[in-house]
């Protein structure tokens, strides 16, 4: 898919147009060999630069070609649902700025470029590609912050069932956001990566007020990093806690149901032996049958006070 928008510094609304023209964004999503032709057709960007991002396990990096900058940075986004949650993953957004225009590169429609197309940026022009190349880096800091947030929030929701279970599904639970936090924490020190590049002011030019928009940039990189971190470390002792957790509600259970097995088999042992066909005491006693009810109930009376001091019971 191929769609083309236009809007300069003194325009008001965001046009999607149909011919390229210079100070145009040139927005691809799992681009054809036509569209990508036309592209190169029409612009000084390279045909490896919109190839790199199409590959989903392509790392934030920047790649310089005459006429051509790629600045590949790592999104994030929802997946369908497995087991009843989100699954949060991440995958490579192409910027290409090429010498009149800015052209974009990814394999999913639904991701941090939505509100561009929309024209719901502040200060948002096509033919600014720095600030929008910076923009695009302001939007998906703030992605993987919500995503974040949301990670915590269903951290608490499982640590409030891990309280009282004793089952492994909470910690398969627990382990896919772990996963997902690695993802995440990745695609994060990447771009951070990639605003260090930036910053040294030797790819792009940078004015004063970009400069002062990339200095903010880094800084709420970082903090997405720290909590990336904290929440990974966060999970990983959370999961500690509980295994042992589980492990300790499985044993009380044991526990009980071992006392419940000794106390049973008591009776049954005496039974036994008064049931072999041999010469037994009390065997000539008119009570005999309720004497021995009776040494079986003080046997099981015995062991189950024995258990509750044992406090198994």
């Amino acid at each position: 898919m191929m769609r083309i928008y236009r809007k300069h510094a003194a325009d008001e609304t965001l046009q999607l147009v149909d011919d390229v023209k210079p100070g145009d964004w040139v927005d691809l999503v799992r681009p054809t060999p036509d569209e990508m032709g036309k592209v190169l057709g029409n612009t000084t960007a390279v045909e490896d630069h919109m190839l790199f991002p199409l590959d989903d396990d392509e790392r934030s990096r920047l790649d310089i070609e005459p006429g051509s900058r790629l600045f590949i940075i790592r999104i994030p986004i929802k997946s369908e649902k497995e087991g009843g949650r989100l699954k949060l993953s991440t995958l490579p957004l192409g910027i290409i700025l090429a010498e009149e225009h800015v052209i974009t590169v990814c394999l999913e429609d639904e991701t941090v470029l939505h509100s561009f197309r929309e024209d719901k940026v502040r200060s948002f022009a096509t033919s600014k590609t720095t600030l929008f190349l910076l923009q695009v880096i302001s939007r998906t800091i703030v992605a993987y912050l919500r995503h974040l947030a949301s990670i915590e929030r269903e951290m608490q929701n499982i640590e409030t069932g891990l309280l009282s279970s004793i089952r492994n599904e909470e910690i398969i639970e627990l382990m896919e956001l772990q996963k997902d936090l690695i993802y995440f924490r990745t695609g994060i020190v990447g771009n951070g990566n990639v605003l260090a590049r930036l910053s040294q002011g030797k790819v792009v030019k940078l004015y004063e007020e970009d400069e002062d928009i990339l200095d903010d940039l880094i800084v709420e990189n970082q903090q997405c990093v720290e909590m990336a971190n904290i929440f990974s470390n966060i999970l990983q002792g959370t999961m500690e806690t509980y295994s042992s957790v589980v492990s300790n509600n499985l044993n009380t259970v044991m526990k009980i149901l071992t006392s419940i097995t000794i106390i049973l088999s008591l009776p049954t042992l005496v039974s036994s032996i008064y049931g072999m066909n041999v010469t037994l005491p009390l065997d000539q006693t008119p009570h005999a049958f309720w004497i021995i009810m009776l040494i079986c109930l003080l046997f099981s009376a015995v062991a189950v006070v024995y258990f509750i001091k044992q406090e198994w019971l």
